[in-house]
């Protein structure tokens, strides 16, 4: 392929955008928010934009992380190379550097960033460039003016991405501040999405291509996403872990969000709620008014998501299994009934709550969190993450051996407040876990999931005591299922106290492991 002289160049931009996916009722609710009108500086404008992707035939530039395209504006053509991937919680951050060019042609010497230039050269190596997917969009802008935050252009993105023969719909909306930074950006943001659930979008357009074109599709399904390590290193300092562990809380959690929203599946409330605990075991080692409202608005939000993941259990995991093996019990399956219709009236109050500007903000709030670059000024100076690590995987132990101590004589609520600890103490564990020797970190962690696994037993226990005693649930009055649920609760009881003497011996090995990050 032919790239001619380049002329006209441009200087390259640190490029900073949130994007968030939207449906098609979120979209004519953003075009009539009354924010519009109120912070709107000067008139919207719209324009349709054609991108042309370029890439090697195998995919050079995509996995170099850099995008190559032409886009039509008009009668325009403007040649540009951005590079950088996507980051978490809907932020894009790439250096971007724009040249107009004379029609549908590249041209690769006009690129005037060096770093831009040589790594486009580098990564296709001399290869043949082609066309390999578009997108066509249509584009309404305008620049709102936020008080006390700055000016910030919102962009509604709808169209579609086209590989081939294969096309995919398209609706995002992209805010990026003009003055004032992040902070105006997330302050747009609160203000515009108080009515919409947010959904933060992953990928660039580009990725998007790239993935319709060898996958068939722009988005990952919707299923319930579990937790993943994190890529922290031991020398690594804290101000660039911090983001790190936080974002990955932020992905558990939005994701999981969107999954209850928009399925039945008994595993998204299980993994947000996990998501949430692991937000507040992270966010309680900051100190500072920001983490502390994390914190709370967290442990709130796990409530209301609790009450769902209980009587889920309780209705698939609990009574289901008793009716199996007793299937002509009236008193049962009119018991599972009942929670069935409980669950059902309960997911319902929970995606309103899921929409809410609440849930909304705390997002946001996290995002932006993750987002700022002073995230590691938290008070706590700038360790090592090793050094930080230890302090905190200790003091989570201190607080569970001091729980456990007398494990003898626990009252019911002090085996909770003990299998609290531990999860909390887990859950630092898999945090950390990439900083310390795996089999040790391995061997600790089979010990702990079987302490914890008992006291499940305990928690299943106590939560079906209080949910089937809520006589507020519709159908639980009746006599047949009134002896139903007793028999639920008596059998859990029985299965705990067999348990319970493992327990101690579990507890007791634990207590006297070596800890892998000492």
């Amino acid at each position: 392929m032919y790239f001619g002289e380049g002329r006209h160049t441009s200087n390259p931009v640190d490029e900073i955008e949130l994007k968030v996916l939207i449906d098609a009722a979120a979209e004519r609710r953003l075009r009539r928010h009354p924010a519009l009108r109120r912070f709107g500086n000067g008139p919207a404008k719209t324009a349709r934009l054609v991108s042309i992707y370029y890439d090697t035939e195998d995919g050079a530039l995509a996995s170099a992380g850099i995008a190559l395209r032409l886009r039509r504006k008009g009668d325009t053509w403007v040649q540009t190379v951005k590079i950088g991937r996507s980051l978490t919680a809907g932020l894009s951050e790439a250096v971007e550097s724009d040249t107009p060019v004379g029609g549908e042609q590249l041209d690769l010497p006009a690129i005037a960033d060096d770093r831009a230039r040589i790594a486009v050269l580098k990564a296709t190596n001399g290869a043949d460039l082609h066309a390999v997917y578009r997108s066509d969009i249509r584009r309404t802008t305008r620049l709102l003016a936020i008080p006390d935050a700055g000016e910030v252009e919102l962009a509604i993105d709808v169209g579609e991405i086209v590989a081939g023969d294969r096309s995919e719909p398209l609706r995002e909306v992209e805010l990026e501040a003009r003055t004032g930074g992040a902070a105006a950006t997330f302050a747009a943001a609160r203000v515009l999405f108080d009515r919409t659930p947010v959904h933060f979008s992953r990928r660039t357009k580009a990725e998007r291509g790239a993935l319709l074109r060898a996958e068939g599709r722009i988005e990952d399904p919707l299923h319930p996403r579990r937790a993943r390590p994190v890529a922290i290193k031991p020398k690594q300092r804290l101000a660039e872990a911090l983001p790190v562990m936080l974002a990955e809380c932020l992905e558990q959690i939005d994701w999981n969000a969107a999954v209850v929203r928009h399925s039945d599946d008994p595993e998204g409330p299980h993994q947000l709620r996990i998501g949430l605990r692991r937000l507040r075991t992270i966010a309680e080692t900051l100190p500072g008014e920001a983490a502390a409202h994390l914190v709370a608005e967290a442990r709130w939000l796990g409530r209301e998501v609790g009450r769902l993941r209980d009587l889920d259990v309780l209705s698939r995991e609990l009574v289901a299994p008793a009716l199996a093996t007793h299937p002509g019990d009236d008193g049962l399956a009119a018991l599972r009934s009942a929670l069935v219709g409980a669950a059902e009236t309960t997911r319902a109050e929970l995606h309103r709550t899921l929409a809410s500007p609440r849930v909304q903000h705390l997002l946001l709030d996290l995002a932006e969190m993750v987002s700022l670059p002073t995230v590691g000024d938290t008070g706590l100076g700038n360790p090592r993450m090793e050094k930080f690590a230890r302090k905190v995987l200790e003091q989570c132990f201190a607080k569970a051996a001091k729980r456990g101590r007398k494990i003898d004589s626990l009252t019911t609520e002090e085996r909770h407040a003990l299998r609290k600890a531990l999860k909390r103490l887990r859950y630092a564990a898999d945090f950390f876990a990439p900083i310390f020797p795996a089999p040790r970190v391995k061997a600790f962690g089979k010990r702990l999931r079987r302490l914890q696994e008992t006291l499940g037993l305990l928690n299943d226990h106590a939560m079906a005591e209080e949910v089937l005693a809520d006589r507020h649930l519709p159908g639980l009055d009746a006599p047949a299922v009134a002896f139903a649920a007793g028999r639920i609760v008596g059998h859990l009881a029985t299965r705990f106290d067999d348990a319970w003497p493992s327990a101690k011996g579990d507890w007791a090995a634990l207590a006297k492991a070596h800890p892998f990050w000492t």
